[in-house]
């Protein structure tokens, strides 16, 4: 097709459950017809394609990151430098069903994540990522410039080996590169720029909004003060046509005063005419029929002429045009535009070296299942080379330490098993905890305590009753004191009787009585 142009073609012959075997260079066997194979065309009809390396080594490069530390900004920066190498990964699947026009949903689901992302292509072939099987097995057989981006497998070491078994034949030099600690000053500054385009975008989208809401309030206001002034015009214009009809209504009762005064100077002018008419007798008899039909006459004109008028001055109220009152609308004063913002970076943004994403590297469970297992690869696993992009080895295998010891206190360990001291410890717990809830068991079953008021009483009966023992205590010592004091009265005799109105003498206290002995 002549859209096609200069371009070059590159066809493809597809089998289903067949093995078939392509032969680029001259036939095998004799062919009925002439043609050119693929190896035998000229120059000058194909394009040639890119020459093999010199030392006929081919790289496969397996990129050892921090996740979420600028690892596939740092991919997209090496693959722009080096178009000749091809991105494994499922980002570069998802971009390759994206170019042959396979849309997938934009909604994230809950285990996507940049280095195994979840697209729901609704392609079953698709989706469960039939066509990475296919890639991870055919591309060892094409001898070609390679990025293997697998963020987790090329941090954990058992899994690189399993990576690194794919690319075993002569043609391919695996070599691993360390991108780990500060990054140079252009990745910075790429990150800087790309943070302030962001930032950028973000305050001109809402000077948009602020814009728009502005407008929108504007024509509010507008379409306010168009309503409240028109409002106020019907009212104006209501009142002038009421005082208009008041004012032809009072012209049509001077009117209808005007003829009925007429009527009755008309009725005068007849009764007189009448009343000189009588003086013949003759006459008179028939003069009074006529003046009364002529009275009877001159009412209804009367009337007419009334309605007449009445008719008259409502056709006039309706025929009659009503001047519009036109009243200019008073402009709101046009509020300064505002501008649109210049963003600037600030110290927080300039001190940072990663860009953040709103997707992460990898997922929360996966990092914290795997983030202790994080090595840096050495040559003696089977890489031809281990390069370091941007920190030296041991400053590289430090800042990884690093990064695993916050790690521990920031992330869930999903892979964490109890030892035997805390086995020991827990178990002395549960039965503690077991010998608690017996006893809280117990507690719950005793009998239920009496009321608040029922406490009381039983208190104050008890007080009563204490109060009431004391007493009877006192009166029990009292008692004996005086059983006590009787003996020594009755050894004395019996005293003499005393007269009426005497004073029984008082008996003096014990210790008196034995005073004066001692003294004897």
């Amino acid at each position: 097709p002549k859209i096609w142009g200069e371009k070059p073609l590159f066809p493809h012959v597809s089998f289903k459950n067949t093995t078939l075997h392509v032969n680029f260079g001259s036939p095998l066997a004799p062919l009925p017809f002439k043609c050119l194979t693929v190896a035998e065309v000229p120059t000058s009809d194909g394009q040639v394609g890119p020459s093999p390396p010199k030392d006929g080594k081919y790289e496969v490069i397996f990129p050892v990151a921090v996740p979420d530390e600028g690892t596939f900004d740092w991919l997209d920066e090496f693959l722009e430098k080096n178009p000749q190498y091809v991105e494994l990964s499922d980002r570069a699947i998802i971009k390759w069903a994206e170019k042959s026009g396979i849309s997938h949903s934009e909604q994230n689901s809950w285990k996507n994540c940049n280095d195994k992302p979840d697209p729901q292509f609704r392609i079953p072939l698709l989706d469960d990522f039939s066509a990475r099987r296919v890639i991870q097995a055919v591309a060892p057989t094409q001898p070609r410039h390679y990025v293997v981006m697998e963020v987790k497998s090329n941090l954990v070491k058992e899994e690189r080996s399993q990576l690194l078994k794919r690319f075993t034949e002569n043609y391919f030099k695996t070599v691993a590169k360390v991108v780990m600690g500060e990054p140079p000053s252009a990745f910075k500054e790429k990150v800087h720029k790309a943070l302030l385009t962001e930032k950028q975008e973000k305050a001109t989208q809402e000077w948009k909004r602020r814009k728009v809401e502005k407008e929108q309030e504007r024509l509010q206001r507008k379409r306010a003060r168009e309503l409240e002034e028109a409002k106020k015009r019907a009212e104006e214009e209501a009142k002038r046509k009421l005082e208009e009809i008041e004012r032809r209504a009072a012209e049509a009762a001077a009117a209808e005063a005007a003829a009925a005064a007429a009527a009755e100077k008309e009725a005068a002018d007849a009764a007189a005419a009448a009343d000189g008419q009588a003086e013949a007798k003759t006459d008179g008899q028939e003069a009074k029929p006529d003046v009364k039909m002529e009275e009877s006459q001159a009412k209804p004109e009367v009337k007419e002429e009334k309605v007449e008028v009445k008719e008259e001055v409502k056709a006039e109220v309706k025929d009659e045009p009503m001047p519009e009152v036109k009243e200019e609308v008073k402009e709101e004063p046009e509020e300064p535009e505002e501008p649109c913002p210049q963003v600037e970076l600030t110290a927080e943004d300039k001190a940072t070296c990663f860009r953040k994403k709103a997707t992460a590297d990898l997922t929360s469970w996966t990092l914290g299942s795997y983030f202790t297992k994080f090595s840096i690869p050495e040559k003696d696993e089977g890489f031809g080379d281990v390069c370091y992009e941007w920190a030296a080895e041991a400053k590289a295998k430090e800042y990884l330490a690093t990064y695993i010891r916050k790690s521990k206190i920031t992330n869930r360990i999903e892979d964490l098993m109890p030892g035997e001291w805390f086995k020991t410890k827990s178990a002395e717990f549960h039965g503690l905890l077991e010998g608690w809830k017996s006893r809280q068991k117990e507690y719950a079953m005793r009998p239920p305590l009496p009321p608040q008021e029922e406490v009381a009483a039983e208190a104050l009966a008890a007080a009563q009753a204490a109060a009431l023992a004391t007493a009877e205590a006192a009166q029990a010592q009292a008692q004996a004191a005086q059983a006590d004091a009787r003996p020594s009265q009755e050894g004395q005799g019996e005293a003499a009787p005393q007269p009426e109105g005497s004073e029984q003498p008082k008996a003096e206290p014990e210790g008196s009585q034995e005073a004066p002995k001692e003294e004897a």
